[in-house]
């Protein structure tokens, strides 16, 4: 490998963080976790192997276990943007899928492929920004089609349970309405009726 001019390093490194930004920008537009910071971090941070592979004297194959090394760690990163709500919902999948994006789009910066590494950011862009309507409609449409349809059942109409208190008061009072009216303050919020009836075998008081 030939070593690379400190001007090379700068412009590879520059170029990772200027493309990570770019899509962690529209990752920090839709407010997600992973933002502008954390997706320019991993772009640099794979270019910065990558540029370390490449420096390593006499081994031609170090890039390409790097960069092995490099999707899989990355894809572990992504994982932690994948968040679950319930046990129907589960968020952050295209955020993680970006962070690992990102990294692909640093390890071609890093190797000074600058060109695919464009090319690349733009396609990924098309996929977060102009497939997100088609995305959301696609959710609406299976979502409307497997809501189950619930209709009112016409049962019987529900029967108040009424309950009636006859209260017998003995034989001699006088004041038989009085003890009916307090009966049904008592059991002014209760359904129940209350009546009065004179004692068995004796006749009813004059009020």
């Amino acid at each position: 490998m030939h070593p690379l001019s400190l001007y090379q390093f700068e412009y590879r490194l520059a170029l990772a963080l200027a493309l990570g930004a770019v899509l962690g920008l529209e990752r920090q537009l839709h407010h997600k976790a992973a933002g502008t910071k954390t997706h320019a971090l991993v772009a640099v941070g794979a270019a910065l192997f990558m540029l370390l592979a490449e420096g390593i004297p006499g081994d031609a194959s170090a890039p390409g276990r790097v960069a092995g090394q490099i999707i899989t760690g990355i894809g572990f990163l992504g994982a932690g943007a994948i968040l679950r709500r319930d046990s129907s919902t589960i968020t952050g999948l295209t955020t993680a899928a970006t962070v690992w994006c990102a990294g692909a789009i640093g390890t071609l910066a890093g190797l000074g492929s600058w060109y695919q590494a464009l090319i690349g950011t733009g396609f990924i862009l098309v996929a977060n920004v102009l497939l997100r309507p088609l995305d959301v409609s696609s959710n609406r449409l299976g979502l409307s089609q497997r809501a189950p349809v619930v209709q009112a059942s016409a049962g019987p109409a529900p029967i108040a349970a009424t309950f009636r208190v006859r209260a017998a008061p003995p034989a001699g009072t006088r004041r038989a309405d009085g003890l009916a009216r307090t009966l049904a303050l008592l059991l002014a919020h209760q359904p129940l009726e209350v009546s009065l009836e004179p004692a068995a075998g004796a006749a009813a008081s004059p009020s």
